[in-house]
């Protein structure tokens, strides 16, 4: 029995995008039908492929509004708040992600060395310390700006 490692999201991210980004091109192209001839056969199979129908540009552009605004999952606003701990060589960070009532919801750990980088999630018992410091330093996060 072999088992096959699944490449990770790393590997996987940007053929990931690249057809998110295709799928978002063709809501955008067929909200912006205006006329028969914007109405291809090739276009309108791409379109029916994400739920978008209509016998008329006005009818396939409503129909792509609604495919557009049914896509999310959530539309969250969020605030990074970048906490720098030192500078020069190396550099290192904790970057915080607010939501829209202050909390954290997340935090990374950034470290740089003058042409690399990388930054981690922070977990577990680590981010209870790190949200515990950030409420230290900042106990108003909704003064930030």
């Amino acid at each position: 029995m072999t088992t096959e490692k699944q490449a990770t999201c790393a590997e996987r991210i940007e053929a990931q995008w690249n057809g998110r980004a295709e799928d978002l091109r063709a809501m955008i192209s067929a909200s912006d039908a205006f006329s028969d001839e914007d109405v291809t056969a090739e276009k309108r199979s791409t379109w029916e492929s994400l739920g978008i129908e209509g016998d008329t540009p006005d009818e396939i552009s409503e129909s792509a509004y609604d495919a557009m605004n049914n896509l999310p999952l959530s539309v969250e606003v969020v605030r990074t708040v970048r906490v720098l701990l030192s500078t020069g060589g190396p550099e290192d960070a904790i970057e915080y992600t607010l939501n829209r009532s202050g909390e954290v919801v997340r935090a990374e750990y950034v470290f740089k060395d003058w042409f690399d980088g990388a930054r981690m999630p922070i977990e577990g018992a680590d981010l209870d310390v790190a949200i515990r410091y950030f409420e230290a330093i900042i106990p108003d996060a909704d003064s930030l700006t």
